[in-house]
């Protein structure tokens, strides 16, 4: 059966070119890259390649990027880092379960963190955030790319605020569905940190990278060795890290070509939702063209899924950190937990046609009307 993959905003297939790369290093450069010997500077050498990789797709210095194993530890250590007892954090409702879990965890450490009010869509009150900003007010933590419905947040137009309020408060973006499909915001919204995922691009799962902008306050999270310029201990992940870079580069060469591909996909299937009854779109009109959130009513989200899992089709019902529990990005949206519960996301990537498109349209017009019928008969 052939299989139709539309959930690139849980993961991706790793570029054949990443995979690649990955092959030879774990065969030709297996070194441990904080060896002194041959090996071990051609390991070191490739990670600092990487690194070079990163920082200019960033539009940061290299010695401003510090590997992880992936979007949440970026996220955990740009707070746990940066945070100190009596801090209070200012983030949003709609942030990544990374985030909350996080700041829940700090604030047995005597931090506290507040939740701005939003806008009718979704984005950021700015007066709110504006009266937020009191003396206590350490770091604003802002998602670039929402990882449920593709919102975007206008980070340069806050970033404003926090910095003419006060120019000493952190600024931390979690740029996990953004990094690689949109431009840098680092310099542009004055980031002091911003957090990115390799297996979202293409990359493999396991790695990840943040950027501290330099003489940033920092306190590592993770003792051991000097690595990472002493923020992150740890043997470093060489293939991981040089197919994370592969696959930067892979997405900076085709970046417009696929972005625009994403944004046809997306909006042929928007038009063919319009169609169907009983059906609500989740995502803004200028979201991220690689996420759609789509509810029906009288449907249950997850077994719709299945019914399109035997058909080869894979889609989501929203993030993949949190899978079984209500939507609270939705909640905090607005949407009832009705029509929240017959939630789908459909995450577009490189590989997806029109035809793919066409078929997950059909199989789905087809699952919500076998689920409704099923549901009214029953009542």
């Amino acid at each position: 059966m052939h299989s139709l993959y539309f959930d690139h905003a849980a993961t991706t297939r790793p570029h054949a070119s990443v995979v690649a790369c990955v092959l030879e290093t774990l065969e030709d450069n297996f070194a441990n890259p904080s060896s002194l010997h041959r090996q071990g500077l051609f390991a070191e050498r490739l990670v600092e390649e990487a690194r070079v990789t990163l920082a200019e797709a960033l539009f940061c210095d290299e010695d401003e990027i510090v590997f992880t194993s992936g979007g949440t530890e970026a996220n955990f250590l740009a707070l746990a880092g940066t945070l100190r007892t009596g801090d209070t954090v200012l983030t949003t409702p709609l942030e990544h379960a990374s985030i909350r879990v996080a700041l829940d965890y700090l604030r047995e450490t005597g931090v506290s963190y507040q939740e701005l009010a939003l806008l009718p869509d979704g984005t950021v009150d700015p007066a709110a955030l504006e009266e937020a900003l009191t003396p206590d007010v350490r770091l604003v933590s802002l998602q670039h790319v929402n990882n449920e419905t593709g919102l975007i947040q206008p980070l340069e137009k806050l970033a404003r605020i926090v910095k003419k309020k006060d120019p000493t408060v952190l600024l931390h973006s979690d740029g996990i569905q953004a990094f690689g499909k949109f431009a840098s915001p680092i310099r542009a919204a004055q980031l002091d940190l911003y957090s990115v995922s390799g297996h979202k691009i293409g990359g493999l799962k396991g790695t990840g990278a943040l950027y501290i902008r330099r003489n940033t306050r920092f306190t590592p999270v993770m003792a051991g060795g000097g690595q990472e310029g002493g923020r992150r201990g740890g043997t470093q992940n060489v293939p991981g890290i040089a197919g994370f870079a592969c696959a930067v580069r892979e997405w900076n060469k085709n970046q417009d070509a696929w972005t625009a591909h994403s944004r046809t996909l997306r909006a042929a299937f928007w038009e063919k939702l319009q169609r169907m009854e009983g059906v609500r779109v989740q995502s803004p009109d200028d979201g991220s063209p690689f996420i759609l959130s789509v509810g029906f009513s009288d449907t249950r989200g997850e077994v719709l899924l299945h019914m399109l899992e035997q058909k080869g089709i894979s889609v989501s019902t929203g993030s993949a950190c949190s899978k079984g529990t209500a939507s609270r990005v939705l909640q905090k949206l607005g949407y009832s937990d009705k029509t929240g519960q017959g939630t789908v996301r459909i995450s577009f990537g490189p590989e997806n046609t029109m035809e793919d498109v066409n078929a997950l349209a059909e199989a789905l017009s087809d699952g919500v009307a076998f689920i409704r019928k099923m549901t009214r008969s029953g009542q």
